[in-house]
């Protein structure tokens, strides 16, 4: 048999495969030669999302940036929220339930307002309400072995709402509860016909009373009715 020349041999044992860190180390240190041949592999992270002020001064970060409209004035949005301590302990969410709607300027939680005003649609951002800034009926809700420390709000601005949607929500009082929006739906049922056209819907517009009676039926488990309905004095809950 004829022995296989060196180059033979060398061609199907090719090159040594590369040394990880770790192996590269142990073989410098057991030679006493310099580790100056491989170099430390740097791993990047993606950096934390920067902290920024709303204009009231409340920390805040945004998680999630979208690409909608900033709400202003006393404009009528949609959001969803949840409410916990620092250490994680949940407060109160909106989440697995209907979302909240409310007209700015309109309700008890100030610190609503600022984050929200400074947020566009599609946004989720993490907010840092300090204990002087939890709101006067909000502070029973954080647990007395609580008190003092912060709370973080994650809030997603869903909508801002426009037409007849806005209507109601912007016309109650704060703390309104669903019995009163039933109430005022059935008095509003008289109301469209004197809303300007650009508001009034269709079937106002001709007097279809089926349609009308459709409307109403679905208004009473809508989306904007259930959050309208959401008292912002029980955020926490």
């Amino acid at each position: 048999m004829l022995a296989a020349s060196p180059l033979v041999i060398l061609s199907f044992v090719g090159s040594p495969p590369p040394l990880s860190w770790t192996a590269h180390r142990r073989a410098c240190a057991t030679m006493h030669l310099p580790e100056t041949d491989l170099q430390q592999p740097e791993f990047s992270q993606s950096p934390a999302p920067e902290w920024k002020r709303t204009n009231g001064g409340l920390k805040f970060r945004v998680m999630t940036q979208g690409s909608g409209a900033t709400p202003e004035g006393d404009d009528v949005v949609t959001v969803h929220y949840t409410v916990s301590l620092e250490s994680g302990e949940q407060l109160g969410t909106s989440r697995g339930r209907w979302p909240l709607t409310f007209a700015l300027g309109k309700q008890h939680v100030p610190v609503f307002d600022d984050a929200v005003k400074s947020m566009r649609v599609g946004s989720t951002i993490r907010l840092v309400i300090p204990a002087s800034k939890v709101p006067r009926v909000q502070s029973s809700n954080v647990p007395k072995d609580q008190e003092g420390e912060p709370v973080i709000a994650e809030i997603e601005l869903m909508e801002i709402r426009k037409g007849l949607s806005a209507v109601l929500p912007s016309l109650l009082p704060p703390g309104s509860r669903r019995i009163v929006i039933l109430r005022t739906l059935f008095l509003l049922s008289f109301v469209p016909y004197f809303f300007p056209d650009h508001i009034k819907p269709d079937f106002y517009k001709f007097g279809d009373p089926v349609a009308i009676q459709q409307a109403h039926n679905a208004a009473q488990n809508s989306v904007w009715l259930g959050g309208a309905a959401k008292s912002l004095d029980s955020l926490f809950h």
